[in-house]
C-alpha cells in the first residue's frame, strides 16, 4: 500500500489557559490489490485544552522561589 496523508487549513485559538484547536485532513492510499484501487478520506479533527485551575498555596507559584532544607 502506498500513502499520503495531509494536513490542510490548521487554527489554533489560544485564551487565556484555555485553546481550541482544527485541523481538517486528506487521506489518499492506493492498493496493489485490485489494481489501480485508489481510497481517498477527509475529515476534520477537533481539540480543545483547557488549563486545570491553579492552587494558589502551592509554594511553586510563589516568586521568586526560595528553597529550603538541607543539601
Amino acid at each position: 500500500m502506498r500513502y499520503q496523508h495531509y494536513l490542510l487549513n490548521d487554527t489554533v485559538d489560544v485564551d487565556w489557559d484555555a485553546a481550541h484547536a482544527e485541523t481538517y485532513y486528506l487521506f489518499v492510499g492506493t492498493d496493489r490489490e485490485p489494481a489501480s484501487h485508489m481510497t481517498i478520506s477527509g475529515g476534520r479533527s477537533v481539540s480543545a485544552v483547557h488549563a486545570p485551575t491553579k492552587d494558589r498555596t502551592d509554594p511553586s507559584y510563589l516568586r521568586p522561589l526560595t528553597l529550603t532544607g538541607s543539601g
